[in-house]
């Protein structure tokens, strides 16, 4: 791996760690601030409207029907993801055909053209060439006998790089190589033939005939680090929304349960008004505020006074204590002479 490389790897790793933690924040904080909401009674009036609209058969049908398709885009998008990930790993590492049939992306242009040179393409009606980032169906060997002339292969040569060309000639050896052949090759698109001459051990596949146009560059992106790395945050982030949506989901439908508790009519309910009220006792005084700011300042009477010189008491109420609990939030105010 080259230093370039190893680098554009740690960066590009660095980066999605970034999103992912930045995301994983930003989403818990919606879902607490959400929760929130609900839970002391800021949506009322909305999780009525939506319990009122569920009454109507349509609105349910189109609501279950809409979870219904989020499910099954969400399995359907791990049914095809979880596979891809898992291949481009063993692709990444292996650079064989996981199955006895496999996929390989053109890297070069060196199949794209007929050479003049070639004079065996048009002699063969040789018309199989294929493009820079198509994708082709390759095909396992396991015998020498498999191959043929003017098969294209699949090989790595002595440097370990991976070759698609034309078999030109297969000459028998005798260095001990499998099934005691070599394969000449050349790029249809080259003059001359390669210097290095493949054995059996070297095949990785033979061309099947089916390609695919171009698609190669998102393939080769998927069995890149940086690739990977990708597909594993993206699976990251749809589990960490999917998760956070229900846990909302849930909440909201606490709420409407409770709601539903006091209000037996939701025909019968008309001019439907919630009120936020928010009150900080310090001090001996009270501070009123409601959804739109400041209200009013007012001395508590000395013997009603419930907190200490300095504890700050807030209680937050939606207005209507028959529908929940007022919620107590305490907070201890540090003496700034001490």
């Amino acid at each position: 791996m080259e230093q370039s490389e190893l680098i554009s790897i740690i960066v590009t790793f660095f980066g999605l760690l970034c999103f992912a933690g930045v995301f994983t924040l930003l989403y818990l904080s919606y879902r607490k601030s959400t929760v929130t909401q609900i839970e002391t009674g800021k949506r009322d009036i909305d999780l009525i409207d939506a319990a009122i609209k569920e009454k109507d058969p349509k609105v349910t049908r189109r609501r279950k029907a809409f979870a219904v398709a989020r499910t099954v885009l969400f399995v359907l998008f791990l049914v095809i993801m979880i596979p891809v990930l898992l291949i481009s790993v063993i692709g990444r590492f292996t650079r064989e055909p996981v199955f006895d049939r496999g996929i390989l992306v053109v890297a070069s242009g060196s199949m794209s053209e007929r050479n003049p040179a070639n004079t065996y393409l048009d002699t063969a009606g040789l018309y199989d060439q294929f493009d820079t980032y198509d994708i082709i169906v390759i095909q396992k060997v396991k015998d020498a006998e498999e191959l043929s002339q003017y098969d294209v292969i699949a090989f790595r040569d002595n440097k370990g790089t991976t070759i698609i060309h034309r078999i030109r000639e297969v000459i028998s050896v005798g260095d001990g190589s499998p099934g005691g052949v070599r394969f000449v090759t050349r790029g249809d698109s080259n003059n001359s033939d390669d210097y290095y001459r493949p054995n059996l051990n070297d095949v990785i596949g033979v061309y099947t005939g089916h390609r695919a146009r171009t698609v190669g560059i998102f393939v080769m992106f998927l069995q890149s680090i940086p690739g990977i790395i990708t597909i594993v945050a993206l699976i990251y982030c749809l589990f960490m929304v999917d998760n956070i949506s229900r846990k909302i989901e849930k909440a909201e439908q606490a709420r409407i349960d409770q709601l539903m508790g006091v209000i037996e009519d939701l025909s019968e309910v008309k001019d439907l008004r919630a009120e936020y009220l928010e009150i900080i006792y310090y001090k001996g005084y009270e501070y009123h505020f409601n959804e739109k700011g400041f209200v009013k300042k007012s001395e508590v009477p000395a013997g009603e006074q419930t907190t200490e010189p300095n504890e700050m008491l807030k209680i937050i109420d939606d207005g209507a204590s028959r529908l929940s609990k007022i919620i107590p939030i305490q907070t201890r105010i540090k003496d700034e002479k001490k």
